[in-house]
Order: C-alpha cells, then sequence, then structure tokens
C-alpha cells in the first residue's frame, strides 16, 4: 500500500523551514500579512486547514511560489486501507518547547475528516505554551503519568486512561513525574 502522509504535514513543515531559513519569526509573518502569530503557528503545526487565500498571503510573505509549496499535493493513491509500518514512522517537530517529540503513525483523509496520529513522547520537565486545534482530540496514555490542562481544568492521566475533547478549547499536557510518559494522539478535522 502507498505511504498516505497527509498532505496538511508537508505544507506546515515546509512553511516552518521557508520561515526558519529565512532568518523570520511568527510575528514578522504576522506583521507582513496582517494574520495573527496564532494562526501562522497552527498552520505550521498542523493544528489548522489553511484556506488558499491564507495559504497564498504567506507564501507571499516567505517570497515563494505557492505552486512548489503544493506540488505533489494531493497525487496518492485511493487505496481502500493505509498500513504504516513501524519502521516508516517519522519524528515530526511540532510547537515550539522542550521535551515534546512526535512521532507521525497515519495522517489520512477519508470522507472529508482528515485522521492524524502521533506516538507523543513528553520528557520529565518539558516545556511547552498552550496549544489549541480545529478539531476534535482523542489521548490514550501508553505509558507513565500526565496531567492534561483542558480548559481551566487539570485532568490527571495514567496508563491506561484516555482522554477525548474539542481541541479548540486551549490545553496542555504536563509531566510532573521523573520519567518519560508516551500517549497516542489522534487528531480529528473536517476538511
Amino acid at each position: 500500500m502507498a505511504d498516505n502522509r497527509n498532505d496538511l504535514i508537508q505544507i506546515g513543515v515546509t512553511l516552518r523551514q521557508l520561515r526558519l531559513a529565512q532568518g523570520k519569526t511568527l510575528d514578522d509573518i504576522a506583521d507582513t500579512t496582517g494574520l495573527s502569530k496564532s494562526l501562522i503557528s497552527k498552520i505550521e503545526n498542523f493544528r489548522t486547514i489553511p484556506s488558499l487565500p491564507v495559504l497564498a498571503n504567506i507564501c507571499k510573505a516567505l517570497k515563494t511560489d505557492m505552486a512548489d509549496l503544493v506540488q505533489g499535493i494531493g497525487i496518492n493513491q485511493q487505496d481502500p486501507y493505509v498500513v504504516v509500518r513501524a519502521d516508516q514512522r517519522r519524528s515530526i517537530s511540532r510547537d515550539e518547547g522542550e521535551g515534546y517529540l512526535y512521532e507521525n503513525i497515519l495522517n489520512s483523509s477519508i470522507n472529508a475528516t482528515l485522521f492524524d496520529s502521533f506516538v507523543l513522547t513528553i520528557d520529565a520537565g518539558s516545556k511547552r505554551s498552550v496549544v489549541t486545534t480545529d478539531g476534535m482530540q482523542f489521548i490514550f496514555i501508553l505509558e507513565g503519568q500526565i496531567e492534561f490542562r483542558v480548559g481551566d481544568d487539570v485532568v490527571p492521566l495514567d496508563a491506561g486512561d484516555s482522554l477525548y475533547f474539542d481541541g479548540r478549547i486551549p490545553h496542555l499536557p504536563v509531566n510532573r513525574k521523573k520519567k518519560p510518559a508516551k500517549l497516542l494522539a489522534i487528531y480529528l478535522l473536517k476538511t
């Protein structure tokens, strides 16, 4: 079966690489485009699906041709199922912070719903800002213990526990223990 990595990740990764290669900050792009820093960060971290006018505006600010950005996007074999082998997983840089390692498991879109999944390892002493995602999220704790902040609530989670919530609510997984925690994170976004 074809490797069906989702195009949303590639767009976000490429935009971040272009921005960093040019020595520009999120604030620089926000100032140039009139878009919010939060929206640009969500696009770079594949937490939202950008419109074409928004992508065009960002490409203009980065002095890149949008055709180059989307080259090959949407060209994948339509298989009745997708298999990703353990050795095909790749680490993805996501969100600015320390001690959060995302391993991409599967990204696929079926019936206008984007399914995005990761194994997330959170080191002891990790640091990151609160984030939002334009979709629903499911978390399953594989190993360790974390505190998951959802809005004003703090939900303690142990291995085997799960959490399902609206990703538009500001949230943050926190590891206050001395050992890393590992969790399965699934994102469902409407395309």
